[in-house]
């Protein structure tokens, strides 16, 4: 047998790569949910190749559609503002039953269950636990505009704690040049473009939301929007309960505007 190389040598940059990938995407799921965010990516960040791979599948060319093959999904599922299993919704004046609501529904049914509770006992026999949440909704102000409503907020504190990791990896570069490690500082500096002009450029897409105008005159939307055990009552007019039950999250960027 021939035994192996005494010089083996494992390369660190490459490994780095395949390393922190859900993390990386984790991060860059929220580029388009705060304002300047995209901006803020230039620090070092292991998962080069899991990112690509993730992403990859917005790109329409055939060579990178090759590279990493699969179900072509909508941004707004691949940003995770989509494709969730959403709940349905019953209307409690028409009786309109909808078996699968927007994903404005989901996101109200999930901040319902994270409330705090009120636990009460009338009893009896006990049976399976059911959150019931009851929310009274107001009428959105701008349906009268056919334009989509821009969803990215503006948030300090998320901006600031974005110049963390930044002021980190600059820190790390400064290190190696004092240090006179110019392969660590190479690599460190290769990082941060990668990861910065990734986000710049999955960042340069608009993230809006579909508003729904409902008919003139109409009453009011109240009725129930329910899963597997939680029960949400939603009060309002049908302006503002079509917009939790209708309502959806879209993206696009510059190249399918043009096309390209």
């Amino acid at each position: 047998m021939i035994p192996l190389l005494n010089n083996f040598n494992l390369d660190s940059s490459g490994v780095a790569g395949f390393f922190g990938g859900d993390e990386a995407i984790a991060a860059m799921l929220t580029v388009h949910l705060y304002q300047g965010r995209r901006w803020l990516g230039w620090y070092n960040s292991s998962g080069g190749y899991s990112v690509a791979k993730y992403y990859g599948k917005l790109a329409r060319t055939r060579i990178l559609r090759g590279m990493y093959p699969g179900v072509r999904v909508e941004p707004v599922e691949l940003f995770g503002l989509g494709g969730k299993k959403n709940p349905g919704f019953i209307a409690a004046h028409s009786g309109t039953f909808l078996g699968e609501t927007g994903h404005l529904g989901f996101l109200l049914m999930k901040y319902c269950r994270g409330l705090k509770e009120e636990k009460g006992c009338k009893g009896g026999r006990q049976t399976t636990p059911v959150g019931v949440t009851v929310v009274t909704l107001r009428s959105p102000k701008g349906l009268d505009s056919t334009q989509p409503l821009p969803a990215a907020m503006y948030d300090k504190s998320v901006l600031f704690a974005s110049v963390i990791p930044i002021g980190a990896s600059l820190a790390a570069c400064i290190a190696c040049g004092v240090g006179r490690d110019w392969y660590a500082l190479s690599m460190i500096l290769l990082g941060m473009m990668a990861n910065g002009i990734a986000c710049c450029r999955i960042g340069s897409g608009v993230l809006m939301v579909n508003r729904i105008k409902p008919a003139d005159n109409a009453g009011r939307g109240d009725g129930v929007l329910t899963s597997k055990n939680e029960v949400v009552i939603v009060r309002g007019p049908e302006s503002a309960i079509a917009q939790v039950t209708r309502g959806s999250f879209f993206a696009f960027f510059w190249a399918e505007c043009t096309g390209l």
